[in-house]
């Protein structure tokens, strides 16, 4: 068995309701109501939007600018860190890498310098004077590399570094050593003045 639905009717007053009022206007009074609450809705529209773009450009510019504050201070974060990482490098270049290539390196030079004069020796004989830790290597290059006399004497006032070589009245230095330091002394430098920028 079907039932039919009644649904309520929201179009007409209800007997329960307040009566309904009607209020004439005339139609200019109508069209100027209109018209004043066109405008209303229009600048409160404009007003609502303008508020809108401002607080969305003041929201972007702050996260923009908390966006480069974290990328300074990961960039000055990574830069110290590598550099404190980089540090023992530093060190052991100055302290072992230096001395080591200056050990290297003497005989070599003291080798070159050799050749230069070998031709201009008065006597044919050559004295070198190096720190007495160098002379068992220079002796053995002078007993399988020089043929004219050449007399090695240790003199502990030297460093590693640094070697006199004299023949007759004349004296040729070779020091190592101050190039050596000057290296040592840039990479401290830059050390010291990487450590500084970082604390600031």
């Amino acid at each position: 068995m079907e039932r039919a639905l009644r649904l309520e009717e929201f179009g007409t007053p209800s007997s329960k309701g307040l009566s309904e009022v009607k209020v004439e206007l005339p139609d200019a009074d109508l069209e100027a109501l209109k018209l004043d609450a066109f405008k209303e809705g229009y600048r409160n529209g404009w007003d609502d939007c303008i508020t809108a773009e401002k607080q969305n450009r003041s929201r972007i510019g702050e996260d923009l600018s908390q966006t480069l504050k974290n990328l300074t201070l990961t960039y000055d974060d990574a830069r110290a860190q590598v550099l404190t990482a980089f540090q023992p490098l530093f060190n052991g270049i100055v302290e072992q890498m230096l001395p080591a290539i200056v050990a290297e390196a003497l005989v070599p030079t003291v080798r070159a310098e050799l050749d230069e004069i070998l031709g201009d020796l008065p006597d044919g004989s050559c004295e070198l004077i190096a720190a007495p830790s160098i002379c068992p290597t220079l002796e053995t290059f002078v007993a399988n590399s020089v043929s004219v006399d050449l007399t090695v004497l240790p003199d502990a006032s030297y460093s590693e570094g640094h070697v006199t070589l004299r023949f007759g009245t004349e004296l040729r230095e070779i020091n190592l050593d101050a190039a050596s330091a000057r290296i040592a002394e840039a990479i401290r430098d830059f050390s010291d003045t990487a450590t500084d920028q970082t604390d600031i």
